[in-house]
């Protein structure tokens, strides 16, 4: 039964203040009205806000409508991790922007009223590698992730489909990028009408440091710089949607719920930077569609994934790692109509072979570049670091010592290619005896390593210098890397002690010299040092004086005026302080069983 009764005053009252907060309010179900926009404009006054709001194309949707980033709960167990952990942020420029490397990019598209910012995200830095690598501005299809995934993603949301553009097909079995000529923006859930001509496909993609998280401002940024643009998550509420330019400060700590790409960064705006963040909301948002966000604001980089884009032209080689003389064949390929192809080898070599094998006769470290020219223009393809040429070597120092006194003997590295980590398994078993005190890169070009202890026992040890997070790698170059001290039992006589830089066996564990860089690891050879300790009358020191040949050694120095003895306290045998001729006579007496004991100072 239904009351015909007239609702009371204060209902009547109650229900005309619901309808209005409801008309006036801003609402993640409804576009944003003059309304709206007023009260924003009150807000930003009101809370410092540097950048403009307006109306705009995004403003016509619904947040709903917008923003269709939604995560799983689980990801594929194939996935790629790369935590961009070799670059500090002092190699880092203050300021990139592909934009301007790239000479532009891509015009920015338009998602309408579809949740597919996800399917935009994705394409995005396709499209945009396209332009860097080959120079080429190319629209590819949004739809067709849109309407040919296999995981029900449309536009009430999804997440990354990098994969469709590598090796998930599509519902015909095809694989790869469609152009959006063949398959155009409908901004529904259209179905899929395969099979689609597949243009580009990438190599690979990954997230950068782990999945579910945001990842550092270093790590963003050196993935920008590797990979190019990169697909990143952001939270987004109505002050972003309405961004009309400039700094964007209204961050929000909702959730995350939207797919942007970031393009690049500038450490000298805002509080402490920004990044250079893409959007698909057409060109009438924000900065012809682009915003200057400020790092950590609102989630930017949440679940950041990379792509890894070949080109039109593209190159493999059978040996990236090799001693020197290193034979290296390259064997090139590209969709496109090559009249010609250009290699440079970096070492100052080329070639005009597809298939060219090449001779590396001096260790380094070499990018490889190949070019082909079409009618169209000039393709080419860079591999940074693509082969690696060693004949690295570890050597430890020979020093001099005196009984019940520390000695330090230096680990020394040469090395033609970048090392990541170095693993060094150390011996001094000798009749000496020696102690060793501690080890230490203080100083050294490893001072940014610690030493990480392997095993240890009295007569030898192993470590490893490891490089991690944003510590730099040991670039080419030589000189100690680690310092081993050790204490000369007071009670040595003399002699020699070998250090050595070889492998051994501790039971079932080998501990063996090994480098590791970017592409592998070797090897190296490696020498004998030693710890030489003072003997009285031991001149030419040898180990074996004093003797005769101690003798002329020292009448060849104080007479004759031949080199100095390799270390004087050992021919300072009356303990005076200087060599003279009382050493002399000194070593002579005790040579002929008539003199004093020798000392060594």
């Amino acid at each position: 039964m239904t009351s015909s009764r007239p609702l009371t005053l204060r209902a009547t009252a109650i229900l005309l203040v619901m309808m209005v907060v409801t008309v006036l309010a801003p609402s993640a179900s409804a576009q944003l009205t003059k309304a709206d926009i007023d009260q924003l404009k009150i807000q930003a006054q009101q809370e410092g806000w540097t950048f403009t709001v307006t109306e705009n194309d995004a403003t016509q949707y619904s947040l709903d409508q917008l923003c269709g980033f939604k995560v799983p709960d689980i990801l594929p167990s194939d996935v790629r991790y790369d935590p961009m952990a070799s670059t500090s942020a002092m190699m880092l420029p203050s300021t990139f922007d592909w934009r301007v490397e790239a000479g532009g990019l891509p015009p920015i598209r338009n998602q309408g009223g579809c949740g597919s910012c996800w399917a935009f995200a994705t394409v995005g830095p396709l499209e945009c590698n396209i332009k860097i690598k080959d120079g080429l501005v190319v629209n590819l299809s949004e739809q067709y992730l849109v309407s040919c995934n296999a995981n029900g993603y449309g536009c009430a949301g999804g997440w990354w489909e990098h994969r469709m553009h590598q090796l998930a097909p599509d519902p015909c079995g095809g694989t790869g990028a469609v152009l959006e000529a063949d398959f155009p923006y409908q901004a529904r859930d259209a179905a899929c009408g395969c099979p689609y001509p597949h243009e580009y496909t990438i190599d690979n993609w990954g997230y950068i440091g782990q999945p579910f998280t945001t990842p550092t401002v270093n790590q963003l940024k050196q993935a920008i710089m590797q990979y190019g643009p990169i697909s990143v998550a952001v939270s987004v509420n109505n002050a972003f949607q309405a961004y009309g330019g400039g700094i964007f400060n209204g961050c929000e700590n909702g959730a995350v719920n939207h797919a942007v790409v970031l393009v690049g960064w500038d450490d000298t705006q805002g509080p402490g930077g920004v990044w250079f963040m893409r959007n698909s909301w057409g060109t009438g948002w924000g900065e012809v569609g682009y915003m200057r966000m400020p790092y950590n604001c609102s989630y930017i980089g949440y679940n950041a994934t990379y792509i890894n884009y070949r080109g039109s032209v593209w190159f493999s080689s059978n040996n990236t790692l090799s001693p020197a003389p290193a034979d290296v064949t390259f064997t090139a390929q590209t969709a496109l109509d090559a009249a010609s192809w250009n290699w440079n080898f970096g070492d100052g070599q080329s070639s005009t072979l597809q298939n060219p094998t090449h001779t590396y006769s001096a260790p380094g470290c070499y990018d490889v570049t190949v070019s082909i020219q079409t009618a169209t223009g000039q393709f080419a393809s860079t591999e940074e670091r693509c082969v690696m040429v060693y004949a690295d070597t570890l050597k430890a120092s020979t020093t001099q010592g005196l009984p019940g006194n520390p000695v330090s003997v230096d680990i020394s590295l040469r090395n033609y290619v970048p090392v990541t980590e170095v693993t060094l398994p150390l011996n001094w078993e000798g009749a000496v005896g020696l102690v060793l005190d501690s080890v230490s890169t203080a100083g050294l070009r490893t001072s940014h390593l610690s030493p990480q202890q392997m095993h240890y026992d009295l007569q030898r040890a192993a470590y490893k210098l490891t490089v991690s997070g944003s510590q730099a790698e040991i670039a080419p170059g030589s000189g100690p890397v680690l310092r081993l001290w050790y204490t000369v039992p007071s009670g040595s006589t003399g002699g020699s002690n070998q250090v050595t830089v070889a492998g051994y066996v501790n039971g079932t564990q080998s501990y063996q010299p090994v480098i590791a860089t970017d592409n592998g690891t070797f090897q190296p050879t490696s020498s004998a040092g030693a710890v030489n300790i003072c003997k009285g009358g031991d001149v030419n020191f040898d180990g074996r004086g004093p003797d005769l040949t101690d003798l002329s050694y020292l009448i060849g120095y104080l007479v004759i005026g031949t080199p100095q003895p390799p270390y004087l306290p050992a021919a300072n045998v009356d303990g005076a302080g200087q060599v003279d001729i009382s050493d002399l006579s000194r070593l002579i007496g005790y040579l002929l069983g008539t003199g004093a004991q020798l000392t060594c100072k």
